[in-house]
């Protein structure tokens, strides 16, 4: 049944006999409809049919378990070889996402896209490297060791929808410093979890030491940390940020040679010690010392 390329549909419904389908049907690459209904005998399918880009599976009525109708990871993998993607690229043309060498191997010449309903012609020149999605398959193999596939997939497609809106957002940044900002965002993402090992939290720690609260850059962890204003509030990646943040208002709020008004700390000193405490936090509150500094 494999040789059969040019099949799009497939009825095999009401065979009740039937226990077990041939893998060869994954290699049906036209194949767009499988209808199993009334296949009471029917209990599984073969990776290979669940992963078919496109396919509509028909099993009203059958044996199959619904609750693992689809590969968790199915948007991780390749539409050609329905494996993982490994080496990701990403068509411009229609923003579908194929590994490296089915790229190679079927787009050397101008071809339809093969996922079902895409009408993109495509060729090898019009793939880039999806840099979101590899980091995302990272994040599912790292995740499969601690979590069961479907946890994993989602939490890594969850990471994929906020790599892309990041890459929407593009300020024009060397690509070693937009995934800094990635790695920095996931992390961030995930902070309130409270599954952060110990090696986690010191690179995000290290990772916002390399934020401009200027310009929003964001240096790598190759690089010294962005040198902080002289109140420690606030990080700039160079002079000429840290002179356009004060002009923007920092001016007005920079605790660099901070004093509090002498008037309250006469205030403070003839209080009795029951509301000392009160009145000293909200001096605190209203004329707050730089975050750096111990309060």
């Amino acid at each position: 049944i494999g040789e059969l390329g040019a099949l799009t549909k497939l009825d095999l419904s009401y065979c009740t006999n039937l226990a077990a389908l041939p893998a060869a049907i994954g290699e049906l690459g036209a194949l767009t409809e499988l209808n199993l209904d009334g296949c009471s005998n029917l209990t599984t399918l073969p990776d290979v049919i669940r992963a078919m880009p496109g396919l509509t599976i028909c099993d009203s009525n059958s044996g199959l378990d619904k609750t693992g109708r689809e590969k968790p990871e199915a948007a991780l993998r390749c539409p050609i070889s329905t494996a993982l993607l490994v080496k990701p690229l990403r068509a411009k043309p229609c923003g579908h996402v194929y590994s490296k060498a089915s790229v190679q191997g079927y787009y050397k010449g101008a071809r339809k896209c093969v996922v079902f309903g895409c009408e993109a012609m495509l060729s090898s020149w019009d793939f880039v490297p999806d840099v979101p999605t590899e980091i995302a398959l990272e994040n599912y193999k790292e995740r499969l060791q601690t979590t069961d596939a479907r946890e994993a997939a989602d939490l890594a497609l969850a990471d994929l929808r906020l790599l892309n809106e990041f890459e929407a957002t593009d300020r024009g940044q060397p690509r070693e410093e937009q995934n800094a900002e990635i790695d920095r965002k996931i992390l961030e993402d995930y902070e309130d979890e409270g599954s952060f090992s110990d090696a986690q939290i010191l690179r995000l720690r290290r990772l916002r030491r390399r934020v401009c609260d200027a310009c929003g850059r964001q240096g790598t962890l190759e690089v010294e940390r962005f040198p902080v204003c002289w109140c420690g509030a606030r990080r700039y990646c160079d002079e000429k940020c840290q002179r356009v943040d004060w002009e923007r208002g920092h001016s007005a709020t920079c605790a660099s040679g901070h004093t509090f008004p002498q008037d309250l700390l006469d205030e403070i000193r003839t209080v009795s010690n029951g509301l000392y405490e009160v009145l000293r936090d909200n001096l605190y509150k209203k004329y707050p010392p730089p975050a750096d500094r111990v309060r």
